[in-house]
């Protein structure tokens, strides 16, 4: 009785499966993975990788800052991605939360926005593109924003950015 027990149990769990299972085939799978570049400025021509997230950035200068004006300065922004999905930026600053900073002087407030797309908040995804995108021109305008009081003490003022792109 055994014997025969064993002999149903394996035929139950064949037959369970032999209708997804085609014994007479071999199934071949790979993921191709998502990459993105994201610049600013000039492409710097860096090729796009799977798995790799890439963001490229010159300096935004906003030059000479008058007193009790706002100076902004504008660069393109541009995305290369075979993502499906798309791709995602946040900007951070845990040093100076966003503002133009020179020591102890009091720091200048900052805006960033993508003029098409809308304000960039720090530490909120902004999507920049929802589909691959072969970067050949640019997607949007990164505009930084400098609001200086009428009583700015002078000084060379500057704050770094730390840029999270995801594929989705």
């Amino acid at each position: 009785m055994k014997k025969l027990l064993s002999a149903v149990t394996i035929t139950a769990i064949l037959g369970t499966g032999a209708s997804a299972i085609d014994f007479d085939k071999i199934e071949i799978v790979g993921k191709v993975l998502s990459g993105a570049v994201v610049w600013i400025g000039n492409s710097q021509g860096t090729a796009l990788t799977g798995g790799k997230m890439v963001f490229e950035a010159n300096t935004v200068n906003l030059g000479n800052m008058a007193l009790g004006t706002t100076t902004s300065t504008s660069m393109d922004l541009s995305v290369r991605t075979n993502s499906i999905s798309g791709v995602t930026m946040t900007i951070s600053d845990s040093t100076n939360d966003g503002k133009l900073a020179d020591g102890s002087k009091t720091k200048i407030p900052m805006t960033y926005k993508l003029d098409s797309l809308g304000d960039l908040t720090l530490g909120t995804a902004k999507s920049l593109v929802s589909a691959p995108n072969p970067g050949t021109s640019s997607i949007d305008k990164l505009t930084a924003t400098a609001n200086v009081p009428a009583d700015q003490v002078a000084g060379d003022y500057k704050t770094t950015l730390t840029v999270t792109i995801k594929a989705n």
